[in-house]
């Protein structure tokens, strides 16, 4: 198969460029360089499936204002080289960068794709484009409470925390728990540990758009419970944007649950709906559950109680 002329950059007089292998090296173009269209494209892509799939992130990059002219790592191919790392399992980002050089053929040394994850204006740039995708996504997507004129003044989001394995670089913690005396040999392999990452996210339920609401407290806390990374938050964090005079209402897991501060943030507009800890409230026997309490009381702060009866058995 021939290769039109432009494919290289540079290729000396006495070689055949029918034969020339293409070589990919971290250097400038000073001896034997080949490098194929592809690294310059503004995507890995070349099916119909893969530029339909970003053709919404194309237009949202298009009209951010935090876009820069970046030649060793293109914003076009950091944001979809993110989606890629995200849509399949790697063992660790060295093997994600390897099959990108594999399979695509695309060369991202590592130093610079570990700097561009630390870059404020890229962070600023991924927030831009999310809002904009929340915005878009709320016109766009059907309303499966729009039949519910109960829940016309809420905004909707369903939360949860969710844990990721450490990296092989994050450095262990010492472990709080006792050490077995009886095993003297192997106490210095349990003195230390790497404790998985915990992140907030919350999903909008009118237009089941995902954001990421926080990261997990690693210095005070080995693994922080959600219910205090929530308190973490500020009132507009919480709120996400939304309109003023716009109820938010979260749908939270057990871990979510907490009277005293849902009564903090009941007068700023933010609302809780969760299932109550067993521990403080007693299981009722069969056909005793009009005897339940209505309220959750705790303190000076009381919080209403809904029952479900089971139907009858036909």
């Amino acid at each position: 198969m021939g290769l039109d002329s432009s494919d290289y950059i540079f290729c000396p007089e006495g070689i055949n460029r029918e034969t020339f292998r293409f070589r990919r090296i971290e250097s400038p173009p000073i001896c034997l360089l080949g490098l194929r269209k592809l690294i310059s494209n503004r995507h890995l892509h070349e099916s119909t499936v893969g530029i339909e799939f970003l053709k919404p992130l194309d237009r949202f990059l298009d009209l951010s204002r935090s876009r820069r002219n970046c030649p060793a790592l293109p914003d076009e191919l950091w944001l979809e080289v993110g989606i890629r790392r995200c849509l399949k399992l790697f063992q660790s980002g060295r093997d994600f960068l390897q099959d990108l050089a594999d399979r695509h053929d695309t060369d991202i040394l590592r130093t610079t794709f570990s700097e561009s994850l630390k870059s404020r204006r890229r962070l600023a740039l991924l927030s831009e484009i999310l809002a904009q995708v929340q915005v878009h996504m709320r016109l766009t997507q059907p309303d499966p409470f729009a039949a519910f004129k109960c829940l016309a003044d809420f905004a909707l989001y369903a939360g949860d925390g969710h844990f990721i394995s450490a990296a092989s670089h994050d450095k262990a913690k010492p472990r709080k728990s006792p050490i077995n005396e009886k095993t003297p040999g192997r106490i210095a392999a349990f003195t230390a540990t790497k404790y998985a990452t915990g992140h907030l996210y919350t999903l909008c339920l009118r237009s089941h758009c995902m954001t990421h609401l926080t990261v997990g407290d690693q210095v005070e806390r080995d693994k922080e419970h959600d219910m205090r990374a929530l308190k973490r938050q500020d009132v507009l964090t919480l709120r996400q944007g939304a309109a003023r005079g716009c109820k938010v209402l979260y749908i939270w897991d057990r871990a979510g649950t907490a009277i005293r501060e849902w009564f903090k943030w009941k007068e700023r507009g933010i609302y809780f709906l969760s299932r109550h800890l067993q521990r403080r409230i007693p299981t009722p026997r069969r056909g005793a559950a009009a005897r339940l309490p209505r309220y959750l009381a705790r303190e000076t702060t009381q919080a209403r109680r809904l029952g479900r009866r089971k139907p009858p058995r036909r």
